[in-house]
């Protein structure tokens, strides 16, 4: 099974996402966020990486981050 987490510059809540990832058994990990929190968060496990602008508007994110999923969940 895989996971997608998604990551904000809430950096409260990382801690949960960060023991989810590490602690599960996940086919792949992929961490959508924004380029500020990609920087700094960081896991032990080998994941990969959605980042949007979020100052873009709510259907060009919708697009963009449809066609990315689509490449990185393998079926």
């Amino acid at each position: 099974m895989d996971l997608i987490v998604c990551i904000s510059g809430e950096e409260k809540s990382w801690s949960h996402a960060k023991k989810l990832i590490e602690k599960g058994e996940w086919g792949q990990v992929v961490i959508v966020t924004d380029d500020k929190s990609s920087k700094k968060f960081s896991t032990s496990k080998k994941v990969a990486h959605i980042v949007l602008d979020v100052d873009l508007p709510a259907a060009e994110l919708i697009a963009i981050l449809s066609k990315q999923l689509k490449e990185k969940i393998k079926k």
